[in-house]
């Protein structure tokens, strides 16, 4: 099913509680993605430039699936100017990305990285720039934790594209790993 990216202008808060109560109301169990909770990169510079500042935000992004949004057009369009709500923006939602690097110091890290990596979801690719690169020092052996030099070291870095809810699993995923360095899910629009 498409998402949508909808924002909304009106105070943070509240759109998000109005949001909420318009999808428990319809008891359609439609999932709700807050780009500001998922770690998922506001599309304008403007937003950007507030967020940097900590500014309060007058417009809240969200993804939402296509019935959802026309729920909410629907009570926007009779509600919406009594409430001071009104969606500024409606995008379809055409994939999503993110950029990762990890490194690790130790061979069983290194077969865990690498694993996260393999047999990933058939709507998601990795770059062409994922190649773990592996350094064996066995002179280094036995040498303490703080040592200049260890025997083994793992490199990587690469970007994840695809579908939007098989990425915020693996975001997800290596959200908890913390050997694993992320930056933010980039969305890409049709």
């Amino acid at each position: 099913m498409s998402q949508i990216e909808l924002v909304i202008e009106g105070h943070e808060d509240f759109v998000k509680g109005f949001i909420r109560g318009i999808v428990a109301g319809s008891k359609s169990g439609a999932r709700v993605l807050f780009n500001n909770e998922h770690d998922i990169n506001r599309t304008t510079l403007g937003e950007k430039i507030k967020e940097f500042f900590d500014a309060p935000s007058t417009h809240t992004h969200l993804i939402v699936d296509e019935s959802t949004t026309s729920l909410i057009e629907d009570v926007l369009n009779s509600e919406g100017e009594k409430l001071k709500l009104k969606i500024v923006s409606k995008l379809s939602v055409a994939s999503a990305s993110f950029k990762f690097k990890y490194k690790a110091y130790a061979e069983n890290y290194g077969a865990m990285l690498k694993g996260i990596f393999e047999n990933l979801p058939e709507s998601v690719t990795l770059s062409d720039d994922y190649e773990p690169k592996e350094e064996f020092h066995p002179e280094s052996k036995g040498a303490e934790a703080y040592a200049p030099e260890h025997n083994y070291i793992i490199k990587a870095k690469g970007t994840l594209s695809g579908d939007l809810d098989a990425l915020l699993e693996l975001y997800a995923r290596c959200h908890k790993e913390p050997l694993i360095r992320i930056e933010n899910i980039e969305l890409v629009f049709e």
